[in-house]
């Protein structure tokens, strides 16, 4: 089955996702700003890691060259 329906790249879902972690680690920090709530505490801190290394994947792997010959999207 081909997952070509969209015609995204491999590249757009990189330039594309890079700023959507970035907007999500940005709301994490600003909420630790002003939350007393445990959860939501344990729950930025959790999304500040994970989308920071993921960022730092994405960024590494846009600059990887011919990574985007993947038949995958």
């Amino acid at each position: 089955m081909s997952h070509n329906l969209h015609n995204m790249t491999d590249a757009m879902y990189i330039q594309h996702m890079i700023p959507h972690h970035q907007v999500a680690v940005d709301m994490s920090k600003k909420i630790l700003k002003t939350t007393n709530n445990d959860f939501i505490i344990d729950l930025a801190y959790k999304i500040i890691h994970n989308q920071q290394l993921e960022i730092s994947q994405l960024y590494h792997l846009s600059k990887l060259k011919n990574v985007f010959e993947s038949d995958i999207l």
